[in-house]
């Protein structure tokens, strides 16, 4: 892959590609505050990344760009009207957190109220929406996330849909702020406390 240019990652990545999200996100306030236990937190990562990285890779959204040490980075995005997950898709990350689940059934179900609340909040009308965008920690500050961004903005643009994200790392609101983002405001996603979750949105090019 050219650094340069983004490429469509292909299903014998999917493992390869969450462990990337995985080592990129797992210090996430939202991850941190549901899934306290760094061991636990690594491996439901782990095992929700690489059932999300199979899922949208059936759209032809996951992206992902290489140094010489391998997969540097990964942005994964749903066309419009893919995201929310139906029920039906949910159901299907079950097999694969259903160990993790068994070990810490309180840090997973606070994981789920995490995404269902989240999901909640997601704007009424067709959007593409950014699943995650992680790039691996040795790897960053080299511009990989920005050359993730603009292919997935290109792809966004191309049925011209808006494109939708929530961060729950301040720092990231300016960055995304950068690639023409507009706050939507923070939310709550939790009744019992935890970080909050900033709310962004790119208007479409007229």
């Amino acid at each position: 892959m050219d650094l340069d240019a983004p490429t469509i990652l292909e299903g014998s990545y999917a493992d390869a590609a969450a462990h990337v999200l995985t080592a990129a996100l797992r210090d996430d306030p939202g991850f941190t505050h549901v899934l306290p236990d760094a061991r636990v937190r690594q491996d439901a990562l782990q095992a929700f990344y690489g059932y999300i990285v199979r899922d949208a890779m059936r759209f032809g959204r996951v992206l992902a760009v290489r140094d010489p040490a391998g997969i540097a980075g990964v942005a994964i995005s749903y066309p419009p009207g893919a995201h929310p997950l139906p029920v039906r898709r949910k159901l299907g990350a079950l097999p694969s957190m259903a160990g993790i689940l068994f070990r810490s059934p309180r840090q997973v179900l606070a994981l789920a109220q995490l995404g269902s609340a989240i999901d909640a909040a997601f704007p009424p009308d067709p959007l593409t929406y950014l699943e995650a965008l992680g790039v691996r920690p040795d790897a960053q500050h080299r511009g990989h996330g920005r050359r993730l961004m603009a292919r997935v903005l290109r792809d966004a643009d191309h049925p011209s849909a808006d494109c939708y994200l929530e961060t729950s790392r301040a720092v990231n609101v300016p960055y995304y702020e950068s690639m023409g983002f507009e706050s939507l405001g923070e939310f709550a996603p939790l009744r019992r406390g935890g970080p909050p979750e900033a709310r962004m949105r790119r208007a479409r090019p007229v």
